[in-house]
């Protein structure tokens, strides 16, 4: 019986060997299976900001209206721009509205017209300063970066004290195109 017994147990043995090795196998098939990836991205940052060639713009004491006045508005940041705020403060004595405004064209800085249509950005009185206004309005602020835009200042009737106009610009992170991912 002892005889039998050997065969068996090495059955038995050599059973529990094999379907040991079969589940180790079965493991580490399914877990050579698995896999990850990676991609590589670059963070970068960027600005925005507005400036302007003057923000103090004077007109001088005069009997009729005073002749327009043009600044350049550029777009010194690094990022594109959805919009713009503009604030004036308006100080002095006139009966008149001081605006600045943007030309769909090129103006004609000698005679003071515009190639194709006037907007108003903003506008104000003595009475009602200070302004602010904002814009999305393409056109009315310099988009990209680098990019400028020519605006016309103006007051609409005789300045009795000089009338002092000073302009200060800002933009909002709403005001900034939105973030972007690229992949490397």
């Amino acid at each position: 019986m002892r005889q039998l017994k050997t065969p068996v147990r090495r059955a038995a043995a050599t059973a529990v060997v094999l379907l040991t090795m079969s589940a180790l196998n079965a493991h580490l098939a399914y877990a050579g299976g698995a896999g990850s990836a990676a991609q590589t991205q670059t963070i970068t940052s960027g600005s925005w900001k507005v400036t302007s060639s003057s923000t103090i713009i004077t007109f001088p004491t005069s009997l009729s209206p005073s002749t327009p006045q043009y600044i350049t508005v550029s777009n010194t940041g690094t990022l594109s721009l959805l919009g713009t705020t503009y604030s004036i403060i308006i100080a002095g004595v006139s009966t008149g509205t001081a605006a600045i405004k943007a030309c769909s064209g090129t103006w004609n800085e000698t005679a003071h017209t515009c190639s194709g249509s006037t907007s108003t950005i903003i506008s104000g009185t003595t009475a009602t300063s200070p302004v602010t206004s904002s814009t999305t309005t393409s056109g009315q602020y310099p988009a990209n970066p680098t990019n400028t835009i020519r605006l016309q200042v103006s007051n609409s009737a005789a300045v009795v004290v000089a009338l002092v106009v000073t302009l200060t610009l800002s933009v909002s992170r709403t005001q900034v195109r939105a973030a972007t991912t690229t992949n490397d």
